[in-house]
């Protein structure tokens, strides 16, 4: 049987938070006091992406339950999850497939033969969805291993409204074969009325170095696609912190895979509210990084020319 790896941390809400990182120790779980901490702990911890691991989970208090609209958990079928081309679904189980289950007992696999675009979609479960009171859209995949390639793969969202032609496109997402990643997708930008009218979500997939071109099909790769993608936990939130802290943890799994542990901090300036310096990585690397306490206790974190704004987290 393959080797996944699929290390996942459960927060206070029953969401998951992934990091692959076997160094790393759990996180807390948010339920109690542990979130607040003083200031300067907080930008020392917070700013050590990599060292510290991720020590904010959920929301702040201020932001009150998190809402969640599960769109699919496959504990009593596909929940409407349909695919394309010669493609098939099923359900996999523990003890079928232990690693890709990040909710409950089962999770949805994919099974691509040779297609050039492959997606899942999903109308019944999209239409009775209400995005615009829960714009933030977060998935659990797992892709296999690809014959002929050793690329990662880019995944991508596709939400389409009742309007001709009303398609939006999440950013590009990379994960590397037999890694379980969070996916996710503040679709807060698109207008209300098109939130207020969803017709039809897809999820695509295709080898990261595989351009997308545009042929007499659509947009497709260049690659037949041979494979198994699993998915799970698909679900709508209220809750922006949510989408913040899947990038967080993506991103520390980019710098650690591109450059293996942070070994030094080089802090070059710090006081209550503000510490800056570079992390240096295994290879030599020095990424620069900038953590900052904002007013109501916001964090607002960038490295690598990336920023992170964490909500209500510091006192």
């Amino acid at each position: 049987m393959a080797t996944y790896i699929f290390i996942i941390v459960e927060n206070n809400q029953g969401d998951f938070d992934f990091d692959d990182s076997e160094n790393d120790r759990q996180v807390e779980d948010g339920s109690t006091d542990s979130r607040y901490v003083s200031r300067r702990s907080v930008l020392s911890s917070l700013a050590g992406i990599g060292v510290a691991g991720t020590v904010v989970v959920g929301g702040s208090d201020r932001a009150g339950a998190s809402e969640s609209v599960v769109l699919g958990d496959f504990e009593e079928g596909t929940d409407g999850w349909k695919t394309n081309g010669g493609n098939s679904v099923r359900r996999v189980g523990r003890e079928d497939e232990s690693a890709p289950v990040t909710r409950g007992d089962y999770a949805l696999e994919v099974s691509v033969e040779g297609d050039s675009q492959p997606a899942v979609r999903n109308q019944r479960a999209v239409r009775d969805a209400d995005f615009t009171d829960a714009p933030y859209l977060l998935a659990d995949v797992l892709p296999g291993s690809i014959a002929d390639s050793d690329s990662a793969v880019s995944f991508r969202f596709r939400y389409h409204s009742a309007g001709p032609g009303d398609v939006a496109e999440s950013p590009e997402i990379t994960v590397e074969q037999r890694y379980g990643q969070r996916l996710a997708w503040d679709m807060s930008e698109i207008a209300d009325e098109k939130l207020a009218a969803p017709r039809r979500l897809e999820i695509a997939w295709y080898p990261a170095d595989r351009p997308v071109s545009t042929g007499p099909q659509g947009k497709g790769s260049s690659f037949d696609y041979r494979g198994r993608v699993y998915l799970d936990n698909v679900h709508l939130t209220d809750n922006r912190q949510q989408v913040t802290i899947t990038r967080w943890v993506r991103k520390r799994r980019e710098l650690q895979r591109s450059h293996g542990f942070p070994i030094d901090d080089d802090v070059q300036s710090s006081t209550d509210a503000i510490r800056a310096g570079r992390f240096v990585y295994d290879d030599g690397t020095e990424i620069p990084y900038s953590a900052e306490i904002l007013a109501g206790g916001d964090i607002r974190i960038e490295i690598d020319d990336e920023r992170f704004r964490f909500e209500g987290v510091a006192v």
